[in-house]
């Protein structure tokens, strides 16, 4: 090492050209790299649709549902299954475990559910699959304009839509909303009732008469010639001219005889109103490893160039716009960093001079750029998460340079020749540097290893802080010297007595005096800050910092979609009443393409609507997201007629949904039913809670087909005949679609029934006997109670309880509240489980607790190595307790919540504070081992590393300054846990370390002289 060295500095023109090249190399790396809003996390979801027109919700979950759920049982991966049986429809959302091969998984649910199709019931559609549901937009536009239709927007939109899919960096552009014609064949059934036709033989007949098949070939004088018989309609003419049925004169009877052809738009197309005004949604996605600032440069060029060619009251408009916000946060955390970075230097210069801190400094930059080289090269992005990670480790990637600096002009100031001061400078804290990197990493290295959706997030933090850190020691072991070599000089003038070391000093002697009395001051220290950890509120994840709402719409009208705009209309209202609304967007039938990572999938639903809200939040009005939320839906609940509105603000990290959240299960509805209101009654009488509601759809009325089974059996008319016929009547069903001007037109069957009477007057054709019979001879029509929805949960049937809780609540003690009260509440034959705030606080933090004790012991392990004593590492663990001491206090004097990120960044200090006791330490024994008598060694200790000690502190307390003041709700709270940490620490190891160090050492002597004594006793 020594000789490696002295060639370095020999050799310093090639370091310092790698030096300019590894500039160089870095900012292109970080021009280059892939810029993102969020990290990309892969949702391990699966969304399984499938449709039987006219069943029931009942029907769906006997038939459906309940088969699709058992085919899962035996697919491994799974973590659980939810689903929704509703009207003609089954949704199954699929949760994978976050250890699962995915791809493996995704497939085995693919065959599975190809397998299952022949197990379903005739007439239900095939099963889709859909594996692509994490994907996030990058971007939502709407087009809208006073008096345009949507087959107007949508010709809009052609040109546009091409001009977005050939942007370099943008994957997909999807348009939602447009004009989607289709033909409705509305059959007479007055008129059907006089022919001997049914509607599935109509459907079938129509279907056959559209058709295009190969003939085969005719070999001719010129060769083989394909023969190909053209049956296809053409023209909606062809359709209406179709010949079911001849008449009994033998007249033939055609489509348009008994039913009305014609175009219309599709009834069930999902409505998108901006600001009030109907348009088209345009979604685009971006590929993952691009710079979404330089696509959205080239995205800004488009959205103006079709701004300027529309007409004046057609308007482009952003709804969500993630170049922008990237820019933005990328903007402000690279001030952040490079306020850190001037912060730092000013610190390191104030303590160690003008020459020396120019020298240490270089540490900074350089170790920075190095770090964008290797993210480069793991593939790594630029976003909040990665960009924090380097303001965390902008303080400590001086401390390597300032600990080696340090030791080097010592030895100038020793009057050693410059070379051999810098080289056994370097030797001198070669090691024991290391090892206070390696206890650094050890700390990180098993928060890369958290098995969840949180740790998935915060991994770039372990990662970039790791890296970052080894590249810090080794600019430290070969540029510092290096251009100390060249630039270090002896100090002229004496250091001058720092007031603060000699007050250590005096408090050192004091301390050791007084053992006892010391030690009972840490106890009593450690016991108040127990109490204060009590008054410390508990968080999962912050909400996030966005601009954005959203607001969820249930109607109490599960099949009337007019209700629903009605409903929506009033949402409308209440949310333009505010002036901090700038836009209001809104989807009526289904909800938005997903367009923040934590968003959960909704389904498309009449009585379902969701909004997106844009806001401006300015001092005058409300000033903060929580405070408008909590008067809104204040006003949603008081002022909504025909429905409820839930409004949300966007998550962080891993979603929740609500943070009192209570599962209740069992296979009785109505005891399910009975359960839920008594939930909802325990929690609205407990203060703090809000907007209690759950996803449960109360009963509604339908009318019920009672078949008399002896009439059906006698006339030869089996329950398929009939049911299938009751639904095309009611729900219709597309039977095959139009070719036509390189267009398709969906083709449905429908009748004009529109009220009871009519469908009682429906001839029923068998099947057997071919003989019609009005459906009122063949069963009776009344109402009977229904279920909107059936919810599962891991093929149970379910109902979930939420609550949201007012701000200065906790959803902790609101939980810890309804849970007393559930104990002394009757569920009869319901169970119940919380899937709330808490129970991710108790996941989440209890894979860090592991991952916590994990750290230590490869903590101990490298002390051992480093100091080849059992006790010495115990000596270093002291200064962890004092660490969290400090942040704990830090977290209450700030009023910030122990979160997932305040917890992380406790976990971390661990291996930071101990490299304070690590440098004393290590000193102190070189110091016994000359044979100096141990209090002086102790007093020497802190005059000799008091500077490196408080300047690697206060670099990284300096660093870590800006993410305080940001007033980022995600990395407040863990660069204050960090920041109070390492104070208190570093403040209390200074004494409690020698103190401790003394009384170990008096311990080991007098083991040695019992040792000595009982060998001359023996002897």
């Amino acid at each position: 090492m020594r000789n490696f060295l002295i060639a370095v500095i020999h050799k310093r023109t090639i370091m310092f050209f790698a030096i300019v090249l590894i500039f160089a190399m870095g900012i292109f790396s970080y021009i280059q790299m892939p810029k993102q809003e969020t990290p990309t996390i892969s949702a391990p979801v699966i969304i399984i649709t499938c449709t039987y027109p006219g069943a029931s919700p009942e029907d769906m979950e006997t038939y459906v549902t309940d088969v699709l759920e058992d085919e899962l049982n035996d697919v491994t991966g799974i973590d659980y299954t939810q689903s929704s049986s509703i009207d003609s429809a089954s949704v199954l959302i699929v949760l994978l475990d976050i250890t699962a091969n995915k791809e493996e998984t995704f497939q085995s649910v693919r065959e599975k559910m190809k397998d299952v199709e022949q197990k379903l019931p005739a007439g239900s559609s095939k099963v889709d699959v859909n594996t692509k549901w994490n994907k996030t937009a990058g971007f939502l536009l709407t087009l809208t304009g006073d008096g345009y239709s949507q087959e107007v927007l949508s010709q809009y939109t052609l040109d546009f839509e091409k001009k977005l899919e050939g942007i370099s960096g943008v994957s997909k552009v999807d348009v939602f909303g447009e004009y989607k014609p289709r033909i409705t064949i509305e059959v007479d059934y007055k008129a059907l009732n006089q022919y001997d036709m049914s509607f599935g033989q109509i459907s079938q007949l129509i279907k056959s008469h559209n058709l295009s098949i190969p003939s085969g070939k005719i070999t001719g004088e010129g060769g083989k010639i394909n023969v190909k018989t053209q049956g296809e309609f053409k023209t909606i003419e062809d359709i209406k001219s179709l010949i079911i049925a001849g008449d009994s004169k033998g007249a033939t009877v055609r489509l348009k005889d008994i039913a009305m052809v014609y175009f219309e738009e599709d009834p069930e197309r999902v409505t998108y109103i901006s600001d009030g005004q109907k348009g088209l949604l345009v979604a685009g996605y971006f590929n993952e490893e691009i710079n979404v600032i330089k696509t959205g440069k080239s995205l800004d060029k488009v959205i103006a160039e079709t701004n300027a060619l529309l007409p004046s009251d057609l308007t482009l408009k952003k709804v969500m716009y993630q170049p922008e916000t990237v820019k933005a946060k990328v903007d402000d955390l690279m001030v952040s960093l490079f306020q850190g970075i001037f912060f730092v230097i000013i610190v390191v210069y104030l303590g160690m001079g003008l020459r020396n801190a120019a020298v240490v400094s270089v540490a900074i930059p350089l170790s920075v750029v190095s770090t964008f080289i290797v993210m480069g090269l793991l593939h790594y992005q630029i976003h909040m998460i990665s960009i924090a990670a380097l303001i965390i480790a902008l303080g400590m990637l001086v401390d390597n340079a300032i600990v080696v600096s340090d030791a080097i002009q010592v030895r100038l100031d020793l009057d050693e020749e410059r070379l051999k001061a810098c080289v056994e400078g370097v030797l001198d804290v070669a090691m024991p540097v290391f090892t206070s990197t390696l206890t650094t990493i050890a700390v990180f290295l098993p928060l890369m290893l958290l098995n969840t959706i949180a740790g998935e997030f915060i991994i770039s933090i372990p990662v970039i802080v790791t890296t970052s850190l080894l590249i810090s020691y080794v600019v430290a072991l070969l540029v510092t010297p290096t251009m100390a070599f060249m630039f270090y000089k002896k100090r002229l003038i004496p250091e001058k007595p720092f007031i603060l070391k000699t007050l250590y000093a005096g408090l050192l002697e004091f301390t050791i005096r007084n053992k006892i009395f010391s030690v009972m001051v840490l106890v009593a220290a450690l016991i108040g800050v127990g109490i204060v950890y009590q008054d410390l509120g508990l968080q999962f994840f912050p909400k996030a910092e966005i601009d954005l709402l959203y607001v969820n719409t249930v109607g109490d009208n599960e099949a009337d979609l007019s209700k629903t705009v009605e409903l929506q209309k009033q949402v409308e209202a209440i949310l333009k009443s505010y002036t901090e609304v700038v836009q209001t967007t809104s989807a009526i039938g289904d909800g938005f393409p997903k367009f923040f990572y934590t968003m959960a999938a909704s389904s498309a639903e009449k009585n379902f609507a969701q909004t997106i809200v844009n806001l401006k939040l300015s001092k005058e009005g409300f000033g903060s997201k929580p405070a408008m939320v909590e008067a809104i839906q204040a006003r949603f609940n008081k002022e909504l007629v025909g429905g409820k509105a839930t409004i949300k603000e966007l998550e962080q990290g891993e979603p929740l949904g609500a943070p009192v959240r209570l599962r209740l299960y069992g296979e009785d509805m109505k005891a399910l039913k009975r359960a839920e209101g008594q939930i909802k009654t325990l929690l609205v009488g407990i203060t703090g809670t809000t907007n209690v509601r759950s996803d449960f759809s109360d009963y509604t009325y339908e009318y019920a087909v009672n078949l008399d089974a002896q009439k059906v059996n006698f006339l030869g008319i089996n329950s398929y005949d009939i049911q299938n016929e009751i639904s095309y009547a009611i729900s219709g069903r597309q039977v095959s679609q139009l070719n036509a001007d390189g267009k398709e037109y969906p083709m449905y069957i429908n009748s004009s029934i529109k009220r009871m009477t009519e469908l009682e007057n429906l001839a029923i054709k068998s099947s057997v006997t071919g003989n019609k019979v009005l459906l009122k001879d063949l069963a009776e029509v009344g109402l009977k109670e229904k279920l909107p929805a059936i919810k599962h949960y891991n093929n149970v049937r379910t109902i979930n309880v939420y609550s949201d809780v007012l701000v200065g609540y906790s959803s902790i003690e609101v939980q810890k509240q309804l849970g007393a009260r559930l104990l002394n509440t009757t569920l009869d034959n319901v169970n119940y489980a919380f899937e709330g705030e808490a129970e991710n606080i108790n996941d989440e933090f209890g894979g860090i607790g592991l991952s916590a004790v994990f750290a230590l012991f490869l903590i101990y392990i490298i002390l051992l190595l480093q100091f080849g004593s059992f006790l010495q590492p115990i000596i270093i663990f002291s200064t962890i307790p004092l660490s969290a001491m400090g942040s704990i206090v830090g977290l209450w004097l700030f009023k910030q919540p122990l979160s997932f990120t305040a917890l992380f960044g406790m976990v971390a200090l661990f291996g930071i504070v101990v490299n304070n006791a690590i440098i004393l330490i290590d000193y102190m024994n070189i110091q016994v081992r000359t044979g100096m008598d141990i209090k002086e060694v102790c007093s020497k200790a802190i005059h000799q590393r008091f500077r490196p000690i408080m300047l690697t502190t206060t670099t990284t307390v300096i660093g870590l300054i800006p993410l305080v003041t940001s007033g980022s709700p995600l990395f407040k709270p863990m660069s204050i846990a960090l920041m109070f940490g390492l104070v208190v620490s570093t403040l209390f190891t200074l004494v409690v370390v020698p103190m401790f160090y003394l009384v170990l050492q008096k311990i080991m002597i007098k083991l040695e002289m019992k040792v000595v004594h009982d060998h001359e006793e023996r002897i």
